[in-house]
């Protein structure tokens, strides 16, 4: 546990509690979740519609940056993981799936860096952003949209 004085409005000075354990843990589940869909490429296909769904929605967690960069790490191996399960033809992996998870994971991308304030995990955002796209060079199936291209463009070359 990790004790912290915080400012509640209306209520003053409060001292509270974290525990920093558990958060730690989350963030370590998330790495370990991307390096899954790294090593298994194609054979974690059938796990990744339920993991993008839970990193998409730690690439906003508030409490640790650590958290958001390691969900935000596991979109590009999950991207990756689609575009050769179609490649190999498996029977569930559809072209179409493959682009709505990049457009899923370019929107929770993108949405998390308008708003995230911290400098280093922007940084990993943006690097994700473009494993994403690279991904697209060598997978057809997960190729940008134009829009989609002239976005992250934007992102990446202001960034």
């Amino acid at each position: 546990f990790e004790s912290v004085t915080v400012d509640i409005p209306g209520m003053g000075h409060k001292r509270i509690s974290i525990r920093t354990s558990a958060l730690e843990e989350k963030s370590q589940a998330c790495q370990m979740l991307s390096t899954y869909a790294s090593e298994l490429k194609a054979g974690f296909f059938p796990f990744v519609e339920p993991v993008a769904q839970v990193m998409a929605e730690l690439i906003g967690f508030e409490y640790m940056e650590e958290v958001r960069v390691h969900a935000a790490g596991a979109m590009p191996e999950l991207v990756q993981a689609t575009a050769l399960a179609v490649r190999e033809g498996q029977p569930a992996a559809r072209p179409e799936m493959a682009a709505q998870l990049v457009a899923f994971a370019l929107d929770k991308l993108l949405g998390q860096m308008k708003e995230d304030p911290d400098v280093p995990t922007l940084s990993a955002m943006v690097e994700n952003l473009s494993s994403i796209v690279e991904l697209g060079v060598a997978h057809p199936c997960v190729q940008l949209t134009p829009e989609q291209q002239m976005t992250t463009a934007q992102v990446i070359c202001c960034s």
